[in-house]
């Protein structure tokens, strides 16, 4: 991706850029305003990660006062996007340090949470928040909210990936399907 294409509402950091507090409370800042604006409802019914993120600054009797209110608006409803993800997983572009064919400077996306898609499929589209997303989660809030930042910090989607493959709930989840799926195959296997 080149520093053309598109925008980033968290903006575009050089190459070898450390993160700092600063970063992180401009981030904070921009994600709560999301979160607690009429959108929170979307991120809410998004769940996983996001809905983890909406559900801690969404009072629990908020969406049930708003559905039983007379006055729905269903753009509340509506789902969020792409930016609207992006803002809430906290990805900014940033620098390579490579340069296109074209002269232009490359970037990545870099996040301080898993961008949506990648928790989903990393998590199996599990439709419940589970006690090890939850540890997962707190693990990581706590780390974000020391403010003892390094470069490593903001991750990429390849970095995500191999964060997410070996969190408790994901092996347990393997190892279940593959013995489902070899119980099944010794089922049907003619002798």
């Amino acid at each position: 991706m080149s520093t053309s294409e598109g925008n980033n509402a968290l903006g575009y950091r050089p190459a070898n850029y450390i993160p700092n507090k600063w970063d992180y409370c401009a981030y904070v800042t921009q994600r709560d305003a999301l979160l607690k604006s009429p959108r929170g409802c979307s991120a809410l019914m998004t769940g996983g990660l996001v809905g983890r993120m909406a559900r801690a600054l969404i009072p629990p009797d908020f969406f049930s006062a708003l559905l039983s209110s007379e006055d729905i608006n269903p753009a509340l409803f509506s789902p969020l996007t792409s930016a609207e993800l992006d803002l809430i997983c906290g990805v900014y572009c940033q620098e390579t340090g490579q340069v296109s064919s074209k002269g232009e400077k490359q970037v990545t996306r870099k996040s301080w949470w898993p961008p949506h898609h990648l928790w989903v499929k990393q998590q199996f589209g599990l439709a419940q928040w589970t006690n090890d997303a939850e540890a997962w989660y707190q693990r990581r809030h706590e780390k974000l909210s020391s403010g003892n930042f390094k470069a490593a910090d903001l991750m990429n989607g390849p970095s995500w990936r191999s964060a997410l493959r070996h969190t408790p709930v994901a092996k347990k989840l393997i190892s279940q399907m593959e013995g489902l799926a070899a119980a099944y195959i010794r089922s049907r296997m003619v002798l």
